[in-house]
């Protein structure tokens, strides 16, 4: 598996500190801002919905109805 695309696509992405101005770390997914507020990023698992084509939606969306 060749792994070029995520690396690069890695590359392209901005740095969080570039577009939050955090000012600490409270622990591994919180920051204190400079303004004071606290911010926490966590990952959601399950499907991505915004980038599926109508098909897959409409699918997921009848298998639903079966359970």
């Amino acid at each position: 598996m060749n792994s070029f695309p995520r690396v690069s696509a890695i590359r392209r992405e901005f740095a969080s500190s570039e577009r939050i101005p955090y000012t600490a770390h409270i622990a591994p997914t919180v920051v204190r801002t400079a303004f004071g507020d606290y911010l926490m990023a966590f990952r959601l698992g399950g499907a991505s919905f915004e980038s599926n084509d109508d098909g897959a939606l409409n699918n997921w969306h009848e298998r639903l109805k079966i359970v």
